[in-house]
């Protein structure tokens, strides 16, 4: 109760004031604002492992433990999300029940992603014990607390299927925009700190801490409009729903069930990816160790189909239902990997670096062509088959549903971090040293990197395009809604409150907002007048006029 009068303070609310998301909320809240977190996360995945192997050499020291502490983590992890889904479940504050979470990972993230490299030497105690409790602060609480809330954003956001695409698609942009900042790493920033311990650390020193204004400004500039419809309920009169009734509703329906087994399909392919994809660039297809282009070149001219995704979604999704999308998207990205799996096999084809390395970046931009719809419409989504258990349950099931999801995202790149430490242990990975000139890997292992690192997605794109086939949430979606809404009705007209539809709601926040706006411009308008010795009636008759003049062009679009 405590926490919940905290969160009631003026200081702590949304500075977003209408019912539905203007500009300044898209842009500062879903693109800008996860930029932070999703930066030193992506770096974490892909180079935390590198750390581990190439910087504190376990791969040689102990490569047993590199297998088995990754997996008994993952059990750390299972068990933390399905509490923070939980405890968001039964979250109900002024401020909704998931931005609270990113509230409180803005300042576990920075703390939590910097330890992961501060790691001691001289002592295997403290070296192993400061490992373990450093991987399980990031991956088990900070990231784990962010990632569930993270993946509610969208969903609570609005029940306007158009407005979520729209959110959807600049959180995805959002997160390329971390991708791209991340891509510069091996490039720009890991030929200059090499193997060099204190270095690492400094660097992700910094990236850790730009978490913390990046994710305060995410928070102050979303609002959950789906919480805010039952705000008239007091919190001690509304319904707790225990986990086994969540968990009877939502294993009875089978889109749920895809939801499910494509987070888990895909994740388990995207880490396997993102844990082998360094050693990749390195020992398969690069010219040398740490070349300094070709992982770099692999990340930018992959991401740059997705950066063109940004601006092709929003036609394609008028033209097409987001399952057509999801399809077809898939099948392209099972070509784009499978070329890319198939000219890096070695020993198939005798090619120069750069003739092998072209075509692999062609794979590489037609598999990320195919990934547009996954990354900028799968969230929203997510919030139609929310919003079908809603109508189908008569209460929300977003905990235990996003805690799973979350689970298998966060606990996939740590199982596909433990198989890649297992396999470069059982195929004699030779880790690289100040003059990696002349090291080659073994073609056993080579070919497995090959697999990870372009393969395993293929396998996983084809199944997933079996799943969507079975996807038609969106066919009976807009009946749902409109059913909910009357239900909210009945409830606060039953509980004696006054009931006021979304639509209605959305007006008056609006002209609310419009008075509250123009108040402020009037109070700094005054300013700026007595400062400049200016004629306050003048200006202000000034800007009314030109407000009115925009209002009415508005008006005639």
């Amino acid at each position: 109760m405590k926490g919940k009068e905290i969160l009631s303070n003026r200081v702590f609310d949304s500075k977003c004031h209408p019912s539905f998301p203007d500009k300044k909320e898209m842009f500062l809240g879903y693109m800008l604002g996860p930029v932070g977190a999703q930066l030193i996360y992506f770096l974490v995945q892909t180079w935390l492992n590198v750390y581990y192997t190439d910087v504190l050499k376990l791969t040689s020291l102990n490569p047993d433990f590199l297998f088995y502490f990754p997996l008994v983590s993952g059990v750390v992890v299972v068990v933390f999300n399905l509490v923070f889904g939980y405890l968001i479940d039964r979250t109900k504050t002024k401020q909704g029940k998931a931005r609270p979470y990113i509230l409180l990972s803005a300042f576990l993230l920075p703390i939590s992603g910097a330890l992961l490299f501060l790691i001691p030497s001289g002592n295997d105690i403290w070296e192993y014990a400061l490992i373990c409790f450093s991987f399980n602060l990031f991956f088990g609480v900070s990231f784990a607390i962010y990632n569930s809330a993270y993946n509610l954003l969208v969903p609570l956001s609005s029940r306007n299927s158009k407005t979520r695409n729209s959110l959807s698609t600049l959180a995805n942009v959002g997160m390329i925009m971390a991708q791209a900042v991340g891509s510069l790493f091996p490039g720009i920033v890991y030929p200059f700190i090499g193997t060099d311990k204190a270095l690492w650390f400094y660097v992700m020193l910094g990236f850790s801490l730009l978490t913390l204004p990046f994710t305060l400004l995410q928070y102050y500039h979303t609002r959950e409009r789906v919480s805010e419809e039952t705000k008239h309920d007091d919190s001690s009169q509304v319904r707790k729903i225990p986990f086994k009734e969540q968990l009877k509703v939502v294993t009875k329906d089978h889109y749920w069930w895809i939801l499910i087994i494509y987070t888990l399909v895909f994740q388990f392919g995207l880490a396997l990816k993102n844990s082998s994809l360094a050693y990749y660039c390195n020992w398969v297809i690069g010219d040398g160790y740490n070349d300094g282009h070709t992982m770099l070149l692999f990340n930018i001219v992959g991401g740059l189909s997705l950066a063109i995704g940004a601006v092709i979604i929003n036609p394609l999704t008028k033209k097409f239902t987001k399952q057509q999308l999801m399809i077809m998207g898939f099948i392209l990205y099972a070509i784009g990997d499978g070329l890319c799996w198939v000219i890096s096999y070695p020993g198939w084809f005798n090619l120069p670096h750069i003739s092998k390395l072209i075509i692999i970046l062609i794979g590489q931009f037609l598999k990320n062509a195919g990934g547009i719809p996954c990354v900028y419409i799968w969230m929203s989504l997510v919030g139609d088959v929310l919003d079908h258990l809603e109508w189908k349950a008569r209460f929300r099931c977003d905990g235990i549903t996003v805690s799973l999801m979350t689970i298998f995202s966060l606990f996939m790149p740590i199982l596909s971090n433990a198989i890649i430490n297992k396999l470069l242990g059982a195929n004699g990975y030779i880790e690289p040293t100040e003059n990696s000139a002349g090291i080659v890997q073994s073609t056993s292992l080579q070919i497995l990197l090959d697999f990870c690192a372009v393969g395993g997605e293929v396998v996983a794109s084809i199944i997933i395009v079996g799943l969507m086939s079975f996807l038609n949430v969106e066919k009976n979606l807009a009946k749902e809604q409109q059913e909910i809404q009357e239900r909210h009705k009945e409830e606060t007209i039953k509980a004696g409150g006054v009931w006021i539809s979304p639509e209605e709601k959305a007006e008056m926040d609006e002209k609310e907002f419009l008075a509250q706006q123009e108040e402020a411009d009037l109070a700094a308008l005054e300013k700026k007048c007595q400062k400049k010795h200016l004629s306050f009636e003048e200006e202000k008759k000034k800007y009314l006029e030109k407000k009115a003049l925009k209002a009415k062009k508005e008006q005639g679009k």
